[in-house]
């Protein structure tokens, strides 16, 4: 009963997105809007583990070489928090459209898809 109203009071009260049983995930995508040419910026996307068990991050790809990822903790007891940095490095002009895929385990194997956007200025 506890556990159905902590779901309930998440569903309501916080913008987050149910992604599996396990993960709750404060957005899927970030943009970044159009941003100047060689100017770093960061996001972050909050990760909750809601289920009862141990999860685990055993992996986390990006789509491209110029995303960096930063995650302090690779493991999340029940109801834990923790903060994906993901960096973009703005030298190259023109649209982004990147993901970064988190790869977790918990009660079963899952894959989690978080994507970037925005616009790069020209370089003057």
């Amino acid at each position: 009963m506890i556990r159905f109203a902590y779901l309930l009071i998440l569903f309501f009260f916080t913008p987050m997105t149910v992604f599996s049983q396990s993960l709750v995930v404060d957005k899927i995508m970030h943009d970044f809007g159009t941003v100047e040419f060689d100017k770093g910026q960061s996001c972050y996307f909050k990760l909750t583990n809601i289920s009862d068990s141990t999860l685990i991050i055993y992996q986390i790809k990006t789509s491209s070489q110029i995303v960096s990822v930063d995650c302090p903790v690779d493991t999340l007891l029940p109801n834990q928090s923790t903060f994906l940095e993901v960096k973009y490095d703005f030298k190259k002009q023109g649209p982004i459209n990147k993901s970064i895929s988190v790869y977790f385990k918990s009660t079963q194997d899952d894959v989690l898809v978080l994507r970037i956007r925005g616009f790069v200025l020209n370089q003057n």
